[in-house]
């Protein structure tokens, strides 16, 4: 299990556990383990995305995010310029 999946569980029990307190009238409570729940859910999310860009599981090195800089600066050429 990924360390993502493992904060959505926490995630998910947190939110149970607000139920509860919402349900036995500690909304301050519930209110404070919602706000712990989302920020779960966040780490989650960034995770997940930092694997999505990591496809190999190896850190992208300085060099390749320095030529993927450079190709983004090059001009592009326009194809809607072009008649045709």
């Amino acid at each position: 299990m990924s360390e993502a999946e493992r904060l959505r569980e926490r995630a998910a029990r947190l939110l149970a556990m607000a139920l509860k307190s919402r349900d036995e009238g500690d909304v301050d409570r519930a209110d404070l383990l919602v706000s712990h729940a989302n920020s779960y859910v966040e780490r989650a999310e960034i995770l997940e995305t930092a694997a999505s860009v990591d496809h190999s599981s190896t850190k992208t090195s300085p060099q390749a995010l320095e030529r993927v800089a450079q190709q983004r600066e090059q001009p592009q050429p326009d194809d809607h310029d072009e008649k045709g």
